[in-house]
Parts: structure tokens; C-alpha cells; sequence
């Protein structure tokens, strides 16, 4: 069953995500970081998450906001000094992370935020891993799409470059690469 999420999910979402998104500099900053991330896009007016449940277990879940640039920001103010510096040592001391970080920062040069204002911009979609190919994720974006058409709004999203199976997934999705910078891949979904 797909439904907004409540407060009570964000655990299972941050469990998800730790699992699901391997590699990333959110998974490297933890558990901790990973939930306030979603409690902040939780509480943001322009975001939203949608869970998948069966049985009262959550399983997959989509988030995605209508104003990048606002919670971008919101995003940004809600992480203290002691993390950021927390994250400063933990990509300075790791070269793989550095170089993740080093990509993230250099495609944020290169795409800024203002060429995705107005269209729903999907941050992750993630599904417990026993429970890939099972047609979850795509029960999930047929509903952005829905969404999309009804708000006349195109849907962007990024993938790592590495990440050949969410490549494939959001193709047959019917989404199409519009950049390749920095071993992030644009999609862009237009109704």
C-alpha cells in the first residue's frame, strides 16, 4: 500500500536508506545524519514521502520536493558545526569519499540549483533489498508520474554513473539522460 509517511516511519526509512545507498557520503556520516536528513524533509512544506507498506512493514519509499532550491536550503540549516566538521574529517581522511565529495561539489558547479526550479525534483527512491524486482519502485514512480501530469511539472532526478541497475531502471521508467558530468547521471521525465 502506498501512503504518505508518518514520523514513525523515518526509522525504517533511515534503515533503508543505510542499506540501500551504500557508498554515499550520507551513509558514511551515519545512522544519525541519515534520519535528521529525513526528519528535516519530513517537515519541509515542499517535500514529501511516500512509503510502501505490506503488512505494516515498510519496504520502499520515495522522496521528493517541488522546490528544490527552498529545501536545499532547509536542508543545509539544519545540520550543526560539529557535523559539518564531523563530515569535513570523515571526507578529508577517506579518498573514496573524497572523491565523492570532490564529484558532488564539482556537479553542483556545473547544474545549479536554479535549472531544476519548477519541475519535482526526486531526492531517493530505495527499497529493502529482499524485496527488489518486485515492481515496488516502480509502483513508486508510476505515482510521481501521476503527480506530474496532473501539475503539468517534469521530474528530475541524479544517479551515480557507477550505478548501472538505477540507470537501467529509470530508462525503462521512460526517463531520459539529459547530462552525464562528474559520474552523476541526469534523467528527465516530461508528461
Amino acid at each position: 500500500m502506498l501512503t504518505s509517511a508518518i514520523l514513525s516511519d523515518l526509522d525504517a526509512i533511515s534503515d533503508i536508506h543505510m542499506d540501500s545507498i551504500t557508498g554515499s557520503v550520507s551513509v558514511l556520516m551515519g545512522k544519525k545524519f541519515v534520519k535528521n536528513l529525513y526528519q528535516t524533509l519530513f517537515n519541509d512544506d515542499n517535500s514529501t514521502i511516500l512509503v510502501y507498506k505490506e503488512n505494516n512493514e515498510l519496504i520502499g519509499f520515495i522522496t521528493y520536493t517541488t522546490d528544490f532550491r527552498k529545501t536545499n536550503e532547509e536542508i543545509k540549516t539544519k545540520f550543526s558545526l560539529s557535523q559539518m566538521l564531523i563530515f569535513l574529517l570523515k571526507v578529508t581522511t577517506n579518498i573514496h569519499t573524497m572523491k565523492l565529495f570532490i564529484q558532488q561539489f564539482l556537479f553542483h558547479l556545473y547544474f545549479p540549483n536554479h535549472r531544476i526550479q519548477g519541475y519535482i525534483f526526486i531526492f531517493t527512491l530505495a527499497i529493502k533489498s529482499r524485496y527488489r524486482k518486485q515492481g515496488i519502485g516502480t509502483k513508486l514512480i508510476k505515482h510521481i508520474k501521476i503527480i506530474s501530469r496532473k501539475s503539468h511539472s517534469s521530474i528530475f532526478l541524479d544517479t551515480a554513473g557507477s550505478n548501472q541497475k538505477a540507470i537501467n531502471f529509470y530508462q525503462k521508467a521512460g526517463f531520459h539522460q539529459v547530462f552525464n558530468a562528474f559520474d552523476n547521471i541526469g534523467f528527465l521525465y516530461q508528461p
